[in-house]
C-alpha cells in the first residue's frame, strides 16, 4: 500500500509541480591549472583537447546546450577571458576558411555558438567553488539554475545535465549528480548521505561531506560536478565559513540548504564519467575516447 501511495504522489508531482524552465548554467573555470603547468602558464587548462581537437570546455558547454540550457555563465579569472571568446563567432576567420574550403573545421562549433549565449564573470581570487557560483548571482533570473564543472566530461546517451533537469522538474527540488566510486577514490570527492529512495536512481540527500576519510564516508555515492540548484543556495553561500583550505565549498552550502529544510535530491547518472583535471587522468580520457 505504501508503494502505491508513493507512486501516486510522484505522479501528481510530475503533472502538477514543476520547477520553472531551467535555462541557465554556471561553469566555474577560474582555476590556474597548476597540475598542467608550464603549459597553463598562458593557456587555460580547459583548452586541452580530449578528442579530435575538441577541448574539454566545449564538451561540457555542448552538454549544457544539448540539455536545453542556453544561457551560459563562465566564471573565469582575469587571464582566462579567451574561454569566453572561444564561444563567439569569428566572422573574419570563417571568411578566410571558406576561401580555402576549410570552413567545415568550425562548422560544429559555429552551430553551438549560435545556439547559446555565453557571458564571462570574473572571479578575482581563487576562493573555491562556492565563491565561483556566488560570483554569478546577479545574472541568475530563474528559480533554478545548473552548475557544471569542466573537468568531468560524461559520455552518455542522455546528457547528464538533462538527467538532472528532468529530476528537478519532476520533484521541484535541487538535484546533485552522483555516481558510485571505489573505496580508494572516496576521499577525492564530496560524498552524500541519503535516506529513502524516491525513484529509480533518485535519493533524498541528508548531508554532503567534502572529501571524507574512507572510514568517515557516509556512502560511496560521490558528487560528480553537476548540479541543478534552487536560488536558495545563495542564502547558504552567504553564511558558510571558509574551509580549512581557505576556500568556500559549494558542497558546504548544499549541506546548509539541507539543514534549513530545503529539499535536495541526488540522481545517480547513467553514463561514463571522465576526469581531465590532471595529466594522468587526461591521458586516460583521451586514450579511451580515441579507441
Amino acid at each position: 500500500m505504501q508503494q502505491i501511495f508513493l507512486g501516486l504522489f510522484f505522479l501528481i508531482q510530475f503533472f502538477f509541480v514543476c520547477a520553472d524552465d531551467i535555462m541557465q548554467v554556471v561553469i566555474p573555470a577560474a582555476g590556474l591549472g597548476t597540475r598542467f603547468m608550464p603549459m597553463t602558464k598562458s593557456v587555460p587548462k580547459e583548452f586541452v583537447h580530449i578528442k579530435d581537437g575538441t577541448p574539454s570546455i566545449e564538451y561540457v558547454v555542448r552538454e549544457a546546450a544539448d540539455s536545453g540550457l542556453t544561457d551560459v555563465i563562465l566564471v573565469v579569472s582575469k587571464g582566462k577571458q579567451s574561454l569566453v571568446e572561444y564561444f563567439k563567432i569569428d566572422h573574419a576567420l570563417n571568411a578566410f576558411l571558406e576561401t580555402r574550403g576549410k570552413l567545415h573545421y568550425l562548422e560544429k562549433l559555429n552551430e553551438l555558438c549560435l545556439s547559446i549565449s555565453v557571458r564571462g564573470v570574473i572571479q578575482n581570487a581563487p576562493l573555491g567553488t562556492g565563491h565561483a557560483v556566488m560570483c554569478a548571482r546577479e545574472y541568475i533570473t530563474g528559480d533554478y539554475f545548473g552548475v557544471l564543472y569542466p573537468d568531468n566530461p560524461i559520455v552518455s546517451d542522455v546528457p547528464a545535465m538533462k538527467q538532472l533537469i528532468d529530476v528537478a522538474n519532476m520533484f521541484d527540488a535541487s538535484v546533485i549528480a552522483v555516481q558510485e566510486v571505489s573505496e580508494d577514490l572516496v576521499s577525492a570527492y564530496g560524498v552524500i548521505a541519503y535516506e529513502e529512495q524516491y525513484a529509480e536512481n533518485v535519493y533524498r540527500v541528508t548531508d554532503v561531506v567534502e572529501k571524507p576519510k574512507l572510514e568517515d564516508a557516509p556512502s560511496n555515492l560521490a558528487v560528480i560536478g553537476r548540479y541543478v540548484l534552487s536560488v536558495d543556495i545563495f542564502d547558504s553561500l552567504e553564511i558558510i565559513p571558509l574551509s580549512l583550505t581557505g576556500e568556500y565549498w559549494l558542497t558546504d552550502a548544499i549541506a546548509d540548504l539541507i539543514r534549513c529544510g530545503k529539499p535536495v535530491l541526488a540522481c545517480r547518472i547513467n553514463g561514463k564519467l571522465f576526469d581531465t583535471g590532471n595529466p594522468k587522468n587526461w591521458f586516460e580520457t583521451v586514450a579511451y575516447l580515441h579507441e
